[in-house]
């Protein structure tokens, strides 16, 4: 998953409203590591982009 895809996602007309929500869509946090290596990223970008 792209940077590019995650902040899409999050600037779309209806957003996710939870980190998991962002997973279900973007399938970010889901690979083989599951979120290890990302985790902490993902959840950075969603807090910032959070209204």
């Amino acid at each position: 998953v792209t940077l590019g895809e995650i902040r899409d996602a999050l600037a779309s007309t209806i957003p996710p409203h939870s980190p998991d929500g962002l997973r279900r869509r973007t399938r970010a946090r889901g690979g083989r590591c599951q979120g290890f290596h990302c985790g902490a990223a993902v959840r950075a970008l969603f807090e910032e982009e959070r209204p």
